[in-house]
């Protein structure tokens, strides 16, 4: 009797950790996709000189110059300010800056900002920190000083506290 249940515990022990891992395992669906979650839209500055032309795009109206961080679908539009027209390319997340000036377009270019992380700004100033400051010589100082009181009595005119520069 006792052979026979150390069998049948041999048998079950064999059962679930060998011929499971080899049978085929079933997918299972994601419950929820990124899809939603990704931005599709861009932004759109438009600028002119003069300012107050009117602004299509693709066809519609958006309104007149200037227009700022106007959100539309990412993807090629045609942009038509006044009697001007080009197509533009606007990246999901991205911001498009362009102006019109004497009937040609000027794309300006954009500058990201990169946000810090706090262990990032942490790193920076340990660094900043380690660093030895170095002596300053006397042609700095001196230089500093004449500095600062040019700068005092430029505001003196500018207030009008004397008379002359």
């Amino acid at each position: 009797m006792r052979g026979l249940l150390n069998f049948m515990v041999v048998a079950v022990f064999v059962f679930l950790f060998v011929n499971i891992p080899l049978s085929p395992a079933e997918l299972i669906e994601p419950t929820r996709t990124l899809k939603g979650e990704q931005e599709t839209m861009g932004r759109l500055t438009v600028l002119s000189e003069p300012p107050g032309l009117k602004i299509t795009l693709d066809g519609d109206s958006i309104g007149k110059t200037p227009v700022f961080m106007v959100e539309i679908d990412s993807g090629i539009h045609t942009l038509r300010v006044k009697d001007s027209e080009t197509d533009i390319l606007v990246e999901p997340g991205k911001t498009v800056k362009i102006s019109l000036f004497k009937n040609e377009f000027i794309f300006i270019p954009v500058q990201e900002i990169k946000v810090e992380t706090e262990a990032e700004a942490e790193v920076k100033t340990e660094k900043r920190e380690k660093r030895p400051e170095r002596p300053r010589n006397p042609i700095q100082i001196r230089n500093e000083e004449n500095r600062r009181q040019s700068i005092k009595r430029f505001n003196d005119f500018i207030d009008g506290t004397k008379g002359h520069f």
